[in-house]
């Protein structure tokens, strides 16, 4: 666990000592500066006084007033009490856990060690006196913060420390590496994780392939090669903005008429300059591979010879001329061909059995103490997070399925890597021995415990909650009827627009405003100029100052949708206004959004549009165990703190409170 990984632990300890309601005392306190105790402990005066003046100004309204003292004073001994409870339940006696927390103490002692570098360079003679003086005085002033929030700014501290003396610490480390090598009795068997290939058993391999055994990834499908003149129905040829757009009898028509030209003798590149309505793609081949395109199309295109021409083929929204330039069967690729992919996944399968078959043989001692292959595996898998093979193309990780999520095992590495890999194993050993040797666990036994609770509270608030808090089926379908209204798709729109930038000075924006207003007329001139409205799109390019989406005539390629949060809801409510008070074609008057103004034409537009139950199940099960989350805690912080006997004086709060007063009258006078 690394010092990054550590620190949403402190953060995610810290959220649950919230505020709760419990019994106040009124009995005598044990002293005269107690204002709390529990079995095992006391808050002072003192205490409760360097925990508030430690707050943060923002935060310290909270906790102002005796109520608000009190809430502080309860946070001070949850963390006491519920790191009680944790013991008393044995979580950490657990194997797992005591296998997790003992690598966690490692990576502490780690950190730790790397934190004693960096001081041995900086109090190594004069070079960093500047720098020295600096963390001496940073160090110093995180000595009144809480433990969880002191070693978390440390590490930050550390963090920004390492960027400048990066160099210093590399040799550093190097060097110590090198005596903890030199010092220790280390014997290596590098030969046990060598898996060797033999060409028999690669070609076996390979036919069993070709029988369909092992995945199809080597067999290509029958393709072909073509030149396509393609014209769709309702859109203007090419980027001729005056051009009339099609429907589906003139585009059939421009289409027979280009087969006519081909008939007639004419190239193929010719025709498609005049009539395609990408002529540049037109005149560029690409391969038609069974099974990609629609039946009819395919049919008519695997029929062709090679050089013939089609006739008039009709596709959902297009018509297309075709001429096929080069045909290929179906085939299985020869050996030769993928020879090195396929004794990369054989030696992959070989070497992921030969793993396990030999995990419990010594790959390495270290003074005596043996580290076998099933210590090397668990130690990869519990340290190198998923991530993609750097030997992998990418076309290998689409046929083994969605890369987010795959891991490069540790058999799919080669034999010099698999060395390297071992040798920063035995490193890590040297170094967690040595960290044990030089007492550092014991010289930070408050942070690492702190730490500990850290990790398994979350194990412990789980089970807690699991305990107290039970949802039935019948209950969650009542929260769904009964808040039927919060479960919905929310309105959907397609759209384009132009942009017309305004400013924060009036003379700008009254210019942007009749800039805008010029493009509108364009669209809709009035009824008694007798002209038509120009298309939205050709307006766009010409008035649009959005440089995204002016290119491409206006068209906002995302979808625009209703406002689904507060803070949407916030930054976009005028705009999303206007767009859901539209129909599919209608155009927008001239607004202003920001500082900008719009006109928006609304392509496509789908209805806000109710979820059943069955689509929300697991969302309104998930808010439903917020719900009673939130209910539950307050009574499970009350449970545990009656449980460690707290008992809280109002006496010695009050005097502390009014002493405080006291003191802020005595300042402002």
């Amino acid at each position: 666990m690394s010092m990054k990984r550590i620190i949403p632990l402190l953060i995610l300890f810290s959220f649950v000592l919230s505020a709760c309601s419990g019994g106040d005392g009124v009995l005598e306190p044990p002293g005269p500066d107690v204002i709390a105790s529990y079995d095992g402990g006391v808050i002072t005066k003192a205490q409760l006084q360097a925990k508030f003046d430690s707050l943060m100004p923002c935060c310290k309204a909270r906790y102002q007033g005796v109520e608000g003292r009190k809430n502080l004073i309860k946070e001070l001994v949850l963390p006491e009490v519920i790191a009680r409870a944790i013991k008393q339940q044995k979580i950490d006696l657990r194997q797992n856990i005591k296998e997790e927390l003992g690598n966690l103490t490692d990576e502490l002692n780690m950190s730790f060690l790397h934190m004693k570098f960096h001081e041995q360079i900086l109090y190594d003679g004069d070079k960093y006196k500047d720098l020295r003086q600096r963390y001496e005085f940073q160090k110093r002033q995180l000595e009144g913060y809480p433990l969880a929030e002191r070693y978390s700014r440390l590490v930050k501290l550390h963090q920004n420390l390492h960027d400048k003396i990066a160099d210093e610490v590399k040799s550093v480390s190097q060097r110590y590496i090198q005596r903890l090598r030199k010092e220790a009795s280390i014997k290596k068997n590098y030969d046990l994780l060598r898996v060797r290939v033999s060409r028999e058993e690669l070609k076996d391999f390979y036919h069993r392939h070709q029988q369909g055994l092992h995945g199809n990834e080597y067999r290509e499908p029958e393709r072909v090669r073509i030149l396509e003149i393609e014209i769709k129905v309702g859109k203007a040829k090419g980027d001729c903005p005056s051009c009339p757009e099609d429907d589906k009898e003139q585009a059939k028509a421009r289409a027979v008429s280009a087969l006519s030209e081909l008939r007639s003798g004419a190239s193929f590149e010719t025709v498609a300059k005049i009539y395609a309505d990408d002529s540049s793609r037109a005149i560029k081949s690409k391969w038609i591979v069974r099974g990609e395109e629609s039946a009819e199309f395919e049919a008519a295109v695997f029929a062709l010879d090679v050089n013939e021409v089609s006739d008039v083929i009709e596709k959902q929204d297009a018509f297309s001329i075709v001429r096929v330039l080069e045909k290929r069967p179906e085939r299985f690729k020869p050996y030769e061909e993928i020879v090195e992919p396929l004794t990369r996944e054989y030696q992959w399968q070989k070497a992921e059995q030969y793993l396990i078959d030999n995990r419990d043989r010594i790959l390495f001692t270290i003074n005596g103490k043996p580290y076998t292959i099933a210590d090397f595996s668990d130690e990869y898998h519990r340290n190198i997070p998923p991530h993609k093979c750097h030997h992998m193309k990418d076309t290998e990780m689409q046929m083994m399925g969605d890369e987010k999520t795959q891991m490069c095992d540790l058999a799919h590495n080669e034999f010099e890597e698999l060395k390297t890999l071992m040798d920063r194993m035995i490193d890590k050993e040297l170094i967690t021995e040595d960290t044990y040797n030089q007492m550092i666990d014991v010289e930070h036994k408050k942070e690492i415990e702190f730490l500990t609770m850290a990790t398994l509270y979350p194990i412990f608030h789980r089970e807690e909650m699991d305990r107290l808090i039970r949802i039935t089926d019948q209950m969650v379908k009542d929260h769904y009827e009964k808040h039927k209204e919060s479960y919905h798709y929310p309105a959907r729109a397609k759209l384009s627009m132009i942009v017309v930038r305004g400013g924060e000075r009036e003379e700008k924006k009254k210019k942007a405003y009749e800039k805008a207003k010029k493009a509108y007329n364009e669209l809709k001139p009035s009824f008694f100029s007798f002209k038509k409205g120009r298309d939205f799109s050709d307006v766009a390019r010409q008035y649009s100052e959005d440089p995204e989406t002016a290119p491409k005539g206006g068209r906002l390629d995302v979808d625009v949708y209703e406002c689904r949060n507060a803070i949407e809801y916030m930054l976009l409510h005028g705009f999303h206004k206007k767009i859901f008070s539209l129909k599919p074609g209608d155009i927008s008057d001239v607004f202003e959004f920001g500082q900008d103004y719009y006109i928006v034409q609304i392509r496509e537009m789908e209805s806000r549009k109710q979820a059943t139950f069955d689509e929300v199940r697991q969302r309104v099960k998930q808010d439903l165990m917020e719900k009673e989350h939130q209910k539950v805690m307050v009574n499970w912080e009350d449970d545990l703190l009656k449980s460690a006997g707290f008992t809280l004086y109002e006496k010695p709060l009050k005097e502390l409170l009014a002493a405080e007063e006291g003191e802020e009258k005595f300042k402002e006078s």
